[in-house]
């Protein structure tokens, strides 16, 4: 539902109607979205919300999952499961993108700044980076057999990296 600030707003308590605003938006968010208040036993509570395998994606379901859970019970990380690649995929993964993981952990992911902001800039990243990288794949392999097997690395190389990215 919309917030109708007209009615909020009080010209003699500005700061008052700022506050007034900004918690009402806070209460709304925090029904849109997955929101544990209690901040000392977030670990725990994530935690069970891990083990029932909630779906983090429908933020209505899964608060009202958190308010039936027990916060002060302490729960054993999931471990995941290498998925299908396992060791060998995440070798060949890094050899295969080695330059772009180099790029990454050397000089973009040190300039993040706030933890939050960690996905956009991976995101980000991934975006103009990949693109040149394939070119310049492309161009080299190119000139080095033909445009055909140029063309095919890249897909493959594309291919491989999709599964690698679904499946771990």
């Amino acid at each position: 539902k919309s917030i109708v600030v007209n009615t909020m707003y009080d010209a003699n308590d500005v700061q008052g109607s700022v506050n007034s605003v900004k918690g009402m938006v806070s209460d709304r968010l925090k029904t849109l979205t997955t929101h544990i208040a209690d901040e000392k036993q977030y670990d725990n509570i994530s935690g069970q919300l891990n083990a029932l395998d909630v779906d983090f994606l429908n933020p209505f379901e899964t608060n009202k999952v958190i308010k039936t859970i027990d916060p002060t019970k302490s729960v054993n990380p999931v471990k995941k499961k290498k998925g299908f690649f396992g060791v060998v995929g995440n070798a060949v993964f890094t050899v295969l993108n080695f330059p772009l993981l180099l790029l990454w952990r050397k000089w973009a992911r040190p300039k993040v700044w706030e933890p939050e902001f960690m996905g956009t800039l991976r995101f980000g990243f991934a975006l103009l980076a990949y693109p040149v990288y394939y070119a310049l794949l492309f161009t080299v392999i190119a000139l080095l057999c033909n445009g055909i097997v140029g063309l095919g690395a890249i897909v493959f190389l594309f291919l491989y990296n999709w599964l690698y990215v679904r499946t771990n």
